[in-house]
This record gives structure tokens, sequence and C-alpha cells, in this order.
């Protein structure tokens, strides 16, 4: 995705960068081109928690609510903040009571307002804020919601609810300063971060770790109403993508959106998928009779088999604190809603959204990216990798055993011709038409049937690559392996070429021995190759030994 031309070159300014929509952006912003933004902005309380190497980022780790204007302003001027264009808000306090909780996320909004407005003036061109459906009260009920699918101008509920405060504020704000506004609302986010309060992939992955090291099946935490619900999803990247793209085009300034993944999402078909990724048996959920009743109670759940989940660390070096990352009511709450929570999608695309993100796709891409980011066994049974080696050995089996039978077949003829023709030794003689056809023949069997398999598992290996990609893999060591691959396969072919035309010369029986040998070695090179190729360019050299075990010892 592109943002759309400009004059000058754009600065983004992120607010609450340590989150999951947070680092959603920065992925997003990252991926655009220098002449679109030069500089990345992060601001958050802690620091950099995902490890981002892009030299546009500058990080600034203050605790906003402590700090005052000039204080941060002093912050942003080291990094030249007077360059902003943009700035995107995701920053968010979690309070139990819904007054106090108005209050603080209202000055967290209105504090990076100020500071926006002193250090970069005029020359912002839209602030960006993300709300959700929150808005619509998904979290207080029916009697407090509008009529679904909800629609971007339904009415607002009663009552306290700190979005409609921060709404009001960018729009106020936007309208002394002269500048856009873009507000978004999505649902449940898919994405990854180290102690964001609403990590719901984090939780289900623990989970799904606990029950696989307990040799239990995933039982669905929920009860059967919420089984069956459609709940609307959000990919924090989707998200980020979106906001982007609504923040950068002049026709849809100063408009308000939903946004979610655009399938049709209920935990009954998500389920099976996570059992496969996980590598579990399926298990057929067996509610209770009262349909409000949930199988099990994860948050008391989990507190008990805390020291399960501790095991799993120690023994793969995992982050200690991930336990703590994950957030066990919320996820108790998302696990038990009793109705269906829908948004139309309709604005966004008639403004001319058109992507729509596969939901189970966005929570396997998640749980990839918490193993890089040791949250989670990168060997937590049936990963993904290993999931997709498997579709890849198949067809490895498949071209190693045709090449050996054509091998086999060859030297079959070269028996039944000798039973029947008295012609000299091959080794001894001048070429005859046999041993020139034969050596066509072996041309194609060592050489170019090989080098097909090889063509092939580079196509492979690199879908296996793209299904994989994340922001963390270090690109340079995988386009170091894939160069060494090919360079390798290439001599490989090469030289299997020149074996089978040495192969039509007269040679002595120390020289045909040498030839044999070598063709012996080249050819086993060959047949490696597919393996080879995905080890170099898939999986680290220190989980190479691990993970093989792991694919022959299990089979999915």
């Amino acid at each position: 995705m592109s943002v759309s031309a400009s004059s000058t070159t754009n600065v983004a300014c992120v607010w609450g960068a340590n989150g999951i929509s947070g680092i959603g952006m920065i992925d997003t912003l990252i991926d655009q081109s220098y002449s679109e933004f030069s500089k990345i902005i992060c601001i958050s309380r802690r620091p950099m928690q995902i490890n981002l190497t892009d030299d546009r980022i500058h990080f600034i780790s203050i605790d906003v609510m402590e700090a005052s204007i000039d204080d941060i302003v002093d912050e942003l001027i080291k990094v030249d903040g007077r360059t902003i264009t943009h700035m995107f808000h995701y920053a968010y306090i979690s309070k139990m009571d819904e007054t106090e909780q108005d209050h603080v996320n209202k000055v967290l909004l209105q504090k990076a307002l100020d500071v926006t407005a002193k250090i970069a003036g005029q020359n912002v061109k839209c602030v960006s804020l993300q709300t959700g459906y929150k808005y619509y009260g998904a979290h207080k009920g029916p009697q407090h919601m509008p009529t679904q699918p909800f629609v971007e101008d339904a009415p607002r509920h009663e009552g306290v609810n700190f979005y409609y405060s921060q709404e009001d504020l960018i729009k106020e704000y936007a309208q002394k300063n002269k500048w856009n506004y873009s507000i978004t609302r999505p649902n449940l986010i898919i994405g990854v971060s180290k102690g964001n309060f609403m990590n719901f992939a984090v939780s289900l992955a623990i989970y799904a770790s606990v029950q696989k090291e307990k040799g239990e099946p995933l039982i669905f935490p929920g009860h059967e109403l919420a089984w069956n619900i459609v709940l609307d999803h959000s990919s924090s990247l989707n998200n980020a993508r979106f906001q982007l793209w609504a923040a950068t085009n002049g026709h849809t300034a100063n408009e308000i959106f939903n946004i979610h993944n655009g399938d049709k999402v209920q935990f009954r078909i998500l389920w099976p998928k996570f059992e496969k990724y996980f590598g579990f048996a399926h298990h057929e959920q067996k509610f209770p009779e009262n349909k409000m009743a949930p199988q099990l109670v994860l948050f008391e759940y989990m507190t008990q088999n805390r020291a399960v989940w501790d095991e799993v660390v120690q023994r793969h070096n995992l982050d200690q604190a991930s336990f703590d990352y994950a957030t066990w009511m919320f996820s108790f709450f998302l696990l038990n809603v009793p109705y269906n929570i829908e948004g139309d999608l309709s604005k966004a695309r008639k403004y001319g959204w058109t992507t729509t993100v596969d939901t189970a796709d966005a929570y396997i891409q998640c749980f990839d990216r918490l193993k890089q980011m040791k949250l989670l066994s990168i060997l937590c049974s049936s990963s993904s990798v290993t999931v997709r080696c498997w579709n890849t050995l198949p067809v490895s089996s498949c071209l190693i055993f045709s090449v050996t039978v054509f091998i086999g077949i060859t030297q079959i003829r070269i028996l039944i011709f000798y039973t029947t023709h008295q012609d000299p030794m091959i080794c001894l003689d001048q070429p005859n038409s046999f041993q020139k056809l034969n050596g066509i023949f072996l041309l194609i069997i060592w050489s170019l049937i090989p080098s097909l398999a090889m063509l092939i598992f580079d196509l492979l290996t690199i879908r296996n690559i793209q299904k994989s990609e994340q922001r963390t893999f270090d690109h340079d060591v995988i386009n170091r392996r894939q160069k060494t691959y090919q360079t390798s396969s290439a001599a490989g072919a090469i030289g299997g070429m020149y074996n089978v035309i040495d192969s039509s010369l007269r040679k002595d029986p120390l020289s045909l021995a040498v030839k044999g040998l070598t063709g012996n070695v080249l050819s086993f090179v060959d047949l490696l190759s597919p393996c080879m190729g995905f080890y170099l360019c898939t999986l680290s050299s220190q989980l190479f030994w691990r993970e093989l075990v792991h694919l022959l010892s299990v089979r999915q």
C-alpha cells in the first residue's frame, strides 16, 4: 500500500507505540518509502518492546500522564518534531471505574493534541484517532446497543463513554487548528505486543500451549452462545493500513469509519483451525445444558495451571513475563459474549477500501510472530512451519522416488541390452550408438530432473518464506542463505551435466571408479537440495536439528 502523493515528505508521530495498534502502525509506516514518510516518531511510557530496525524510527520513552506539555515538547524537539505532519493516537489506560477511565483517557489525548499543536502547528495535515465498538455500547449489552450492524452515525447510548469524550475532543482541536481528522472504530484487534491490556491472541496461545503440555484437548473456554455468535475481528495491520490510507487521502478527510477484517467470524469456525495450528486432534465440544455456562472459567483455570506454563517457559527459554502479558479477564469476557457484535463496513467500501482479511490467517501470523518474540515455544507442537514443511515433503518424496525409479530402469535397460548384444564393454571402447543414447538418457535423468526438482523447491521455499515473513526476520541472513543455496544448486547441476558428458569417453578402471564416486556425490547433493533449500531459507540453523527430529517423530 502506498499513500497519496504529497509535495513534501511526511513525518508520523505514533502515540501509544508499544501497544497492539501502535506496533501495527509502525510496521505499516516502515513499509512506506522514504519519499512518503521520512521519519517515524514513536511515543510510549515504556522503552521500545519490539525489535524493529529502521533508521527512520525515533523512540521517545516518557510517561505522558506525569510529564508536562513542555517536557514532552522538549523531547520532541530533540528529534525535530516540528516536522510532524500526521499524528496517530493509540494510547490507552484501563480503569475499572467508567468515570475515571473517561478522565484519564481524555487527558492522554488532550496532552497529545496540545503537544502536537505547540510543536508542529500548521504543519500538521491530519490527526487520527482509533476508538472502537465500545462507542456502540458493545461492552454493555444489547439494551445499550443500536441496531446491528452498527453504522457510524448511530445514536450514542446514555451514560459515560470515554470514546465520546475523545471523538468530541479531536474534532474540536481539528477545527481550532485547521487540521483534518480521521476516526476509526475497529473491534477485537488481533496483533502482537508485550504487556498490552487487551491482548487476546497472547492469552489464547498460552492457553493452547498449556493444554498441549497437559495432553488435554483444546476445550473452548466459553459457552455455547459465544461459540455460535458472529463477532467482528480487526487485524492490527489491516487497521493500520486503513488508517494510513484514510489519513493521507483528501476524500476521506474529517470522516468516521468502522473497520474490521470483512469476513464473518464465529468461534465454531475458528476453533478447528486453532486445533490444527497447535497440533490438537479435533475435539467435539460438549457444552452444559445451560447455554450461558462456560466449559471452564479461563482466568481461574489459568491461575491454577501457572506452574504448567512455567515449565514450558523454562524448557524452551521463553520470556519469563509472557504469562503476565496475557489478559485473562478480558479474554474470559470475549469468550462468553452471548450476542452478535457486527459493524457495517459499507461506508469504508463506498470510499474505496476493498481489502478483506482472513481472520484465521491473521491469528496464525500473529502466533508465528509471538514465537519469534519468544513469547511462545517455536516448537509448540505442530507449528505452522512444521505444517508447511509437511506440505513440501510429499512433493520431495515423489520427485526423489521418481528419479530413483528412472535410474533403476536405466540400469535394467543396460543389463537387457548386453544380454542380447555382444558389444565390447562401454568403458573400454569408443562410444557406440547405445552409449550415445544412454548418455542422453542419463543427461536427462541426472541433470535435468534434479534441476527441475531444485526449481520446484525454490518456488516452494519462496512460498514458505512469504507465509512466514515477519518484521523481526533478519532479511540479510535470509538473502545470504538463498544465494548460497542457489549457487550450490547451480554448481551441482553443472557438475552433473559434465559428469554425464564425460561418461561417453574412454576410461581405464581407475578413472571410471573416480568418475563413479564423483557422480554419486553429485547425485546425493542433488537429491538433498530440496531439504537443504528449506533449511537454508526458512529455518534458523539453531532450530534445524530440533525441527528435523520433530518432523520425523510427529506426522500431521
